[in-house]
């Protein structure tokens, strides 16, 4: 939807934003600073970027030369906790977990769109209690909903399907806010809480209802809602490219639309008082306001990475284990094998598949998970738009939560049954 259409709103969005101050304030005016370096005896070693300005908006930059400049961070070899409690009828399982979101005393709450249960889990890594599961009542969770946490721990959940924003603390259920007014229902998953407490949402992912044939990029749809439940659009940002394929089901003819494997998805999330969006198809992120205006850039200039042949190779065979899981291997033949094989890849690797913000407000950019490498790498900026590390793991799993010394990883099949692992880090 494009940002023309906001006119049209009844209200216009400065009152939509009730006391949303500071809308052009730069990265590292809101409450949490330039966030504190870990506590270790090794100092933190940030590069700087290089300014420059593009249409008027500040771009920082660096060149790649800055992930061997700056500090490199250690994960330890082993894990400080393996969460591998996968029977689905047990209150702490882990099977379908796929995001962790941690508190400022190292906590974190692990919960899955899937299974609707957020379970909570100490310093140590040990669950202590559940704070939410599948229902109706307040407190309760439905099948469409995403998770984030304010700069004072409050953890907030958008719940589409029960039409409402829940509120607890760590210890309970708090309060709920309906979701009433929201402009436009593609725009489901919740990027963050803005210091005034503005909820900031996104579509990003989802296939548009119209499109050409052939291949096309296509833009998600950015909204924010304020604590009166009133909400608004503030702009389309860059996301998905899609590409149409004919197929045969029962001798008929049609047409259907599927994302480029491994291709760009948008990436969006709350970063003290500014929205960091992107999609990879470059390694910039732009820097917005409240009201959807970019104020400023990260930026690294590096090659894009090759989709090379034992890329696409591993990435089909996945594909295909996947429906064979589904469906039965016996199934997988014909139209079903033939759409899988012929499933349009990008040309060029993401440049990042992942945003985290840990309770220092750090924000960490991950590599995107291709299939087949055992190694990816995590970016760290501070608010003042310094670089400020490296993070390189090996082994498998892909990351899903990082606090200030700590991360979780998520390892799964085609199943998609979860184990978790939790790994320390620190600066080398």
């Amino acid at each position: 939807m494009p940002i023309r259409r906001i006119a049209a709103l009844a209200l216009p969005i400065s009152v939509l934003l009730q006391s949303a101050t500071g809308c052009d304030s730069k990265a590292g005016s809101g409450t949490n600073g330039a966030g504190a370096a870990p506590a270790a005896d090794v100092p933190i070693r940030t590069v700087k970027p290089t300014l420059r300005t593009d249409g008027g908006v500040t771009v920082h930059s660096f060149d790649s030369t800055a992930f061997a400049a700056t500090t490199q961070y250690v994960v330890e070899s082993t894990p400080m906790a393996v969460l591998d409690n996968t029977d689905a009828n047990s209150d702490s399982s882990v099977a379908r977990v796929d995001r962790a979101v941690f508190l400022r005393d190292r906590s974190f709450v692990a919960y899955s769109r899937m299974s609707t249960r957020m379970i909570l889990f100490d310093s140590a890594a040990k669950p202590i209690r559940i704070l939410a599961r599948f229902g109706t009542v307040p407190g309760d969770l439905g099948r469409n909903q995403t998770l984030a946490r304010t700069q004072h721990d409050t953890l907030v959940v958008t719940d589409f399907s029960n039409r409402r924003v829940n509120y607890y603390s760590s210890q309970k259920f708090v309060r709920l806010a309906p979701l009433s007014s929201v402009v436009d229902e593609r725009a489901n998953q919740l990027a963050g809480v803005l210091p005034n407490g503005t909820l900031v949402l996104h579509s990003g992912g989802r296939l548009p209802e119209h499109f050409p044939n052939g291949r096309s990029k296509h833009d998600a749809v950015l909204m924010v809602m304020n604590p009166q439940g009133l909400s608004g659009l503030i702009g389309d940002i860059p996301d998905i490219t899609i590409a149409t394929m004919r197929t045969g089901w029962d001798g008929e003819r049609a047409r259907m639309a599927l994302p480029l494997r491994m291709g760009p998805s948008a990436q969006v999330i709350v970063w003290d008082s500014l929205i960091a969006t992107g999609n990879g198809e470059s390694y910039r992120i732009d820097l917005r306001n409240v009201g959807g205006k970019v104020v400023s850039a990260l930026e690294i200039n590096m090659p894009p990475r090759l989709t090379t042949i034992p890329m696409r190779d591993a990435d089909l065979a996945y594909r295909i284990a996947e429906l064979e899981y589904i469906d039965g291997k016996d199934a997988v033949r014909g139209e079903k094998l033939r759409l899988r094989k012929a499933w349009p890849v990008a040309d060029t690797i993401p440049a990042f598949g992942g945003f985290f913000v840990s309770p220092n407000n750090t924000l960490w950019i991950t590599s995107f998970p291709v299939p087949g490498d055992t190694t990816w790498q995590a970016t760290a900026f501070n608010t003042r738009l310094e670089m400020t590390g490296r993070l390189t793991f090996t082994g498998p799993g892909v990351p899903i939560g990082f606090a200030d010394d700590r991360l979780v990883v998520r390892i799964a099949g085609v199943d998609e049954v979860a184990t978790l692992r939790v790994f320390k880090f620190r600066p080398k």
